[in-house]
């Protein structure tokens, strides 16, 4: 009896709890619907979907307090929306602008970098923005930051720089971008293809802030190891 009467209760507790989350789960779809009603009307030329939360939510993870939004213009891609410090954000413009942006990076850097061809992927570490239906000019001013870039450098003939003139290479371009950055440049003496080896040298470039290089490293060919280049450097 008191096996039947534990169950019993354990069953009561289940259901109440099931309820209980059901119901933050119905005002968490609500709001976050309120979010992309909002969202749609600043990107009127768009027509935006909530999906659900990007959390999985009471039996199969922790709900995020994000959407998931399904854009008509960019099917395909992740969009997701919060609400951060009252505003609301989300990586859309990021994903509109993606193929603008690293054009205009790889443009950027052409005055850096005498090779045959440069070819980049934005990846913002800060992968949000306010909504904001933007030019791609304002967007560049206001949003676009070298907080992680991925370069590929393909030079056939001749040779890339040397270590220490990379150095010299990076340590300009983020003084003249005035900002924290974060780099990836790779090395390759051919058109890149998927079933090739990793490039001749990888050089990674972070900082703890504006001004304040933490370190820039390198790994050369399929080597696992970094060798540190720079380290703590600030102006």
């Amino acid at each position: 009896m008191k096996a039947f009467r534990k169950a019993a209760a354990i069953g009561i507790l289940i259901g109440i709890c099931a309820t209980f989350f059901a119901g933050c789960e119905t005002i968490r779809t609500e709001v976050e619907q309120q979010w992309v009603d909002e969202m749609n009307e600043i990107y009127e030329d768009d027509e935006l979907t909530y999906l659900c939360d990007s959390g999985s939510g009471f039996m199969g993870g922790s709900a995020r307090n994000e959407a998931v939004v399904r854009s008509k213009k960019m099917p395909d891609d992740y969009i997701v929306l919060q609400k951060k410090d009252g505003k609301l954000i989300s990586n859309y413009n990021n994903h509109l602008y993606a193929k603008e942006s690293d054009e205009y990076i790889a443009e950027y850097l052409e005055d850096y970098f005498d090779v045959d061809s440069i070819e980049v992927k934005y990846t913002p570490d800060e992968g949000k923005t306010e909504l904001d239906n933007c030019s791609f000019k304002k967007y560049v001013k206001k949003y676009l930051h070298f907080d992680y870039v991925k370069v590929e450098l393909i030079k056939r003939d001749g040779n890339f720089p040397s270590n220490d003139e990379m150095v010299e290479i990076l340590t300009n371009i983020v003084k003249d971008r005035d900002e924290k950055c974060k780099m990836m440049v790779t090395c390759y003496k051919y058109k890149k293809t998927k079933n090739s080896d990793r490039g001749l040298r990888h050089y990674y470039l972070t900082m703890n802030g504006p001004r304040d290089i933490e370190f820039i490293s390198v790994t050369e060919g399929d080597e696992r190891g970094q060798t540190m280049l720079v380290e703590n450097y600030t102006w």
